[in-house]
């Protein structure tokens, strides 16, 4: 029913459809708040915000993870269920970066 990627034209389509939940995935390495001052400041309409660093990513462990390690997969799941996401929705994911980030959460 669903495919992996949709146009903007489709989305447009469903953006008051319930079954359609959209991330903005919008970051920046350098500012860390710049995505959600972006999503303030404008968003695609229905969009909820996925932070790099408190939603998409575990606590680093200085000597033992990365910059962004994956996060706990207890904590991501309720994480994703508060965004309302379970096998019946379709989800569509953005960011500003050629998807650098929204495929972390894809």
């Amino acid at each position: 029913m669903y495919q992996t990627l949709v146009s903007a034209d489709i989305v447009a389509q469903h953006l008051e459809d319930d079954d359609w939940i959209i991330i903005d995935c919008r970051f920046a390495l350098a500012d860390p708040e710049a995505g959600r001052q972006k999503y303030d400041q404008a968003h695609i309409p229905s969009a909820q915000y996925a932070h790099l660093d408190d939603d998409l990513s575990s606590p680093v462990i200085p000597g033992k993870t990365g910059r962004h390690p994956l996060p706990d997969l207890d904590q991501f799941i309720e994480r994703v269920r508060e965004w309302g996401i379970d096998e019946s929705k379709q989800v569509v994911v953005y960011d500003d970066m050629g998807g650098t980030i929204a495929s972390r959460l894809w």
